[in-house]
């Protein structure tokens, strides 16, 4: 017995050495960095891919109200911090995102209103230049250091103020101005919250426009009201690179949200845009945003967005009670360290050097007799019948059969258990050999309650050394 467990550890130290798809930005031959943040889609629509060609996991941060005053690159609200966008970005890059989520909300500049107000009515040119260099100075700084920046420039019924002119108006100097950038095309926030009619018509319009005059083709797509209000949708437009879904920040959709779309035989992949910000209502905790994250991951997504309550609006100060009635906010040079965005950052690391791109989502292979709410059904990902990484969440007793579908018959598998919380590394728990049934396998009894991810990869021998007969390797 001793001698098969040491067999079977060396066995798994060997598959398990799976490398990290992170890579550090690093010179082009151009001005601009190669980063590890999305710049297109995998042919086949499972997975994210740097401007190298390197597989990556969609890690942002979201901040509505920049680029503007209240989000400002050479000034701040706390005069112990000279910059606060810089400082944001190098909090975030420091953690491991890989794009910020923007809307240019709040004035545009000292002395003007927002964005949209330079375009819906006769603005003064000078101003409209003034207001794209800054943009510049934001989005090159956030390049430098790693980040790419999905850019909209309105929010729901701001896109009503303006005709679909005066909207083309706005895109074509932005895309002029920072379409050479990393960049990431959102065109709005809650574009279908409560449209009223034509607006959506409008989007619809605008995306293809974008399109057309986008000489870089970059990633385009919008940013949807949350889930619960059943809205109209675009996602069968043909310009829809991949879809965004919007959890909110009260119960969770249904896991099958996150798979992707299938339009005209081409999958639309999915990313999880704004899920129970950090803080949010004083109730949403860092192990609650996690669980958003993995959930989302291995329901089929491949990406997600953060939030921390203070940072979406970026509160100004402890006087500041703006979006007072989504409870009190901590002032952004506090927000920003909550500690959830640096568990995010451990989530995306181990589902990278789990190679998570390689294995589909299939919400039914784990099974189960017993009744289980759907925020807290097991989710797993499987390469054929290779390997699976099962994730379960915390608050199901450890007594709970399960059992997964979808491997060989008779073929040796080494089952792995991960601390879900992964700390500061996932090293695994403990290791067995389990062994493939007909039809269900029933899996290892979890070490507890908590949150956990069981690892299972196909052995190129059984426990005692022998050849698996049943690999085809």
């Amino acid at each position: 017995m001793v001698c098969a467990k040491v067999v079977l550890a060396a066995l798994m130290l060997a598959a398990c050495g799976w490398s990290s798809a992170t890579e550090a930005p690093v010179k082009s031959n151009g001005a601009l960095p190669v980063i590890a943040a999305p710049r297109s889609l995998a042919p086949d629509g499972s997975h994210f891919l740097s401007a190298s060609g390197t597989p990556v996991l969609w890690l942002a941060d979201t901040w509505w109200f920049c680029p503007s005053t209240l989000c400002p690159i050479d000034g701040s609200s706390n005069a112990a911090i000279p910059s606060m966008f810089k400082a944001l970005v190098d909090q975030r890059a420091k953690q491991g995102f890989n794009v910020i989520q923007v809307a240019f909300q709040g004035p545009a500049a000292p002395g003007l209103g927002g964005v949209g107000g330079l375009y819906a009515r006769q603005g003064n040119e000078q101003d409209r230049a003034r207001v794209w260099q800054s943009a510049r100075q934001y989005v090159q700084y956030a390049n430098s250091r790693g980040l790419a920046v999905a850019i909209a420039a309105s929010f729901h019924s701001g896109l009503d103020g303006l005709s679909l002119q005066q909207l083309q108006a706005l895109w074509k100097d932005l895309v002029e101005a920072l379409g050479e950038f990393e960049v990431i095309w959102l065109i709005a926030g809650e574009y279908n919250l409560i449209p009223p009619e034509g607006r959506m018509a409008k989007v619809d319009a605008l995306a293809y426009y974008i399109r057309s005059i986008d000489q870089h083709q970059r990633l385009l797509t919008v940013h949807p009201a949350d889930w619960t209000r059943n809205a109209p949708t675009l996602v069968q437009a043909s310009w829809m690179d991949f879809t965004m879904v919007q959890a909110g920040h009260g119960a969770l959709p249904p896991a099958a949200v996150y798979q992707p779309l299938q339009r005209r035989g081409n999958t639309v992949p999915v990313v999880e845009s704004e899920c129970r910000y950090e803080g949010i209502y004083g109730r949403v905790t860092a192990a609650q945003v996690r669980h958003c994250m993995v959930r989302s991951i291995q329901a089929g997504a491949i990406g997600f967005s953060y939030g921390a309550h203070g940072l979406w609006y970026p509160t100004q100060g402890t006087t500041d009670a703006t979006f007072a009635e989504y409870g009190v906010a901590r002032p952004w040079w506090e927000a920003v360290n909550y500690p959830g965005a640096a568990a995010l950052a451990r989530v995306r690391g181990f589902f990278e050097r789990q190679r998570w791109w390689t294995m589909a989502a299939r919400p039914d292979a784990v099974v189960t007799g017993e009744r289980i709410p759907d925020e807290q059904r097991p989710l797993a990902r499987l390469q054929a019948d290779e390997r699976a990484l099962i994730w379960f969440p915390a608050g199901v007793s450890s007594e709970v059969p399960y059992s997964l579908k979808g491997l060989t018959v008779g073929t040796v598998y080494a089952a792995q258990w991960i601390n879900g919380e992964l700390g500061d590394a996932d090293q695994p728990l403990q290791t067995e050999a389990i062994t493939a049934q007909a039809r269900l396998t029933a899996l290892p009894s979890r070490p507890s309650a908590g949150e956990w991810f069981l690892r299972i990869e196909r052995m190129a021998t059984d426990p005692a050394g022998r050849p698996d007969q049943n690999n085809r390797n």
